[in-house]
């Protein structure tokens, strides 16, 4: 697989956007968009990749910054990635890119990928006691539900009024918002005339790939969610029938592969 996995360079162009500086004017702010393309390796729903460890240095020997989702990947099969970069120096000629790439690929033996079969009556249960990580995850009762939304708001409670570590204002509306957000799944998730799965998830839900739901005809009927800390709700399209099932993907160092690449001397536009 190593010698013929290739990364190569697509596209490169320099994007000129207008942000908001101020409330009395704007400014000009330059960036550098970079699409790449993979080959060599297989991609499709069980053949996952994101970009990882990125380092870009210009050939002035200055280290550009990722802007935004750069920063940060999600898996997917695509086989083309998007780099944005703050632009170097009017001096600069070339940049070089390095980094690796993490190839994931669940299935049932290596534990990333788990069926869950007759989920209906199995509330409580750690569905994942077999996954390497000791990742939990198990369906709670509207009982257990407003359990644990009464831990998670003394949680927040006492993040908001922690007097050692001073909260930015943006620190303080996140906490307000999980706080709203926790209500608002718990006055669904107690509905009877709704069709929810309330589930209690460890670590956290972001460690997870995807949870989807299934009906006995094999169609996904889960369509969105919500979560706050390790409080996670799947909205369903139908009620679940005893012929309906769960599928979880989620990482373990078994199902990922770390994939180094360099892509040197890119000439700039």
């Amino acid at each position: 697989m190593a010698q013929e996995f290739h990364v190569f360079v697509q596209d490169i162009q320099e994007i000129r956007t207008t942000v908001f500086a101020d409330d009395t004017r704007d400014k000009a702010v330059n960036q550098l968009k970079i699409l790449t393309s993979v080959n060599g390796i297989k991609l499709d729903k069980n053949h996952l990749i994101k970009l990882q460890n990125l380092n870009v240095v210009d050939d002035e020997g200055e280290v550009l910054q990722l802007i935004g989702t750069s920063r940060i990947d999600e898996y997917s099969s695509r086989k083309s990635k998007e780099i944005v970069l703050e632009t170097p120096s009017r001096q600069a000629k070339s940049i070089t890119i390095s980094g690796s790439l993490s190839y994931f690929t669940p299935n049932q033996q290596n534990k990333a990928y788990a069926r869950i079969d007759n989920f209906v009556e199995r509330s409580g249960e750690n569905f994942l006691k077999e996954h390497p990580e000791n990742a939990k995850l198990s369906i709670l009762t509207p009982t257990e539900l407003s359990k644990l939304q009464v831990e998670i708001d003394k949680r927040i409670t006492k993040k908001l009024e922690e007097s050692s570590v001073k909260l930015s204002e943006q620190e303080v509306l996140d906490r307000k918002l999980s706080r709203r957000i926790l209500k608002d799944i718990v006055r669904r998730g107690t509905d009877n005339r709704a069709n929810f799965i309330n589930f209690k998830i460890d670590p956290s839900p972001q460690n997870f790939y995807s949870i989807k739901v299934f009906n006995e005809k094999d169609q996904v009927i889960s369509y969105g969610s919500a979560s706050v800390e390790n409080l996670y709700q799947i909205n369903l399209s139908e009620a679940p029938t005893a012929g309906s099932y769960i599928e979880v993907i989620l990482e373990n160092d078994a199902a990922i592969k770390q994939l180094d690449f360099s892509l040197e001397n890119i000439y700039l536009p």
